[in-house]
């Protein structure tokens, strides 16, 4: 049935079957457009009876003037086309939204696909950002940033939500000068076309990260970390969040810990947990280092370290976490 109404209203597939709560009855897209379908061929019953009657020598036909008997059909013309587009006007704003998201649910499992064929290289197979390969690398960059937990990539507002998928399309499509992002787009030399682009916004911007390994599955898994490893990248997931912290807080752009980041600004923090001191004024504790996390500055006076306005207690235990694994 659910064929046969598309091909009638020439919209989109209906969405599966969605319950409206309780033990009653299941309102569902197939369950309007049926209702609507059966009141149309009702009208259309009605309408050929009172043709039929008009015509055939009726007892009651007899007892009517022709202007009566075609005001009373005009009449029902007109009420039957009257609820029809009623309902029409009912059902076609939830109609368009559920087309929408279902359009919006493919293009980013599309771009999921994508991202895991062309991103994982840089960006790691969970988004959470690394080392470029060295054979990819190119200008200042070596670090491939985070894209997962990254609120500024998905604002609230539409506005600036639209703003951000124009950045990132226009990313995707010419590259970054002085850094190791390609341009993708075919216009461009790239490998990718404008629904390819809109497809990887798509999922950058509304996609699960978490799922990437899942649509990779596990011998193509085993295939994508061996390469990064061979080529001086990484896209595993150990460290826990405080790693994801690390690298999306921007610590990676300043500190080098081997096989995750490359900073050159700070001192390395390969073998931070074996370290006697932390910055040379305190003791290498856990304690320690949650505390030089959250204000360098009032710690080690004239430190080039920042305090990170955004960083929460919490946040702060994490990476502490992460930094005393690494020896």
């Amino acid at each position: 049935m659910t064929d046969f109404l598309v091909i009638l209203t020439g919209g989109a597939a209906p969405p599966p079957a969605a319950s409206s709560g309780g033990s009653g009855l299941v309102i569902t897209e197939d369950l309007i457009q049926i209702t609507f379908l059966a009141l149309l061929l009702v009208g259309v019953v009605v309408a050929a009876v009172l043709y039929v009657a008009n015509v055939l020598d009726f007892p009651w036909r007899r007892a009517m003037s022709n202007t009566d008997r075609q005001a009373v059909l005009n009449g029902l013309m007109i009420t039957g086309i009257a609820v029809l587009v009623g309902i029409y006007t009912l059902i076609e704003p939830g109609r368009l939204t559920s087309a929408a998201d279902r359009q919006s649910e493919q293009s980013t499992h599309r771009g999921m696909l994508l991202y895991s064929q062309q991103c994982i290289g840089c960006h790691g197979i969970q988004g959470r950002g690394g080392p470029v390969p060295l054979d990819a690398r190119k200008g200042d960059s070596a670090f491939a940033p985070p894209l997962a937990g990254r609120p500024d990539l998905r604002p609230k507002s539409k506005e600036e939500m639209a703003l951000k998928t124009d950045f990132l399309r226009k990313v995707i499509e010419r590259g970054r000068a002085n850094t190791s992002m390609p341009s993708w787009s075919i216009t461009e030399g790239g490998a990718l076309n404008s629904q390819d682009i809109e497809n990887l916004v798509d999922f950058i911007q509304r996609g699960e990260f978490a799922d990437v390994p899942k649509v990779l599955g596990a011998e193509n898994l085993a295939k994508a970390a061996a390469t990064a490893v061979a080529s001086g990248a990484s896209l595993g997931s150990e460290g826990g969040p405080g790693k994801a912290l690390f690298l999306s807080k921007g610590c990676a752009a300043c500190h080098t810990i081997q096989g995750v980041s490359a900073g050159t600004v700070g001192p390395v923090l390969s073998k931070f947990g074996a370290a006697p001191q932390i910055a040379g004024v305190l003791a290498n504790s856990k304690e320690n280092v949650v505390k030089w996390i959250l204000d360098p500055p009032s710690v080690k006076p004239g430190t080039a370290m920042p305090k990170l306005a955004t960083l929460t207690a919490d946040d702060a235990d994490k990476l502490a976490d992460y930094l005393e694994s690494l020896k």
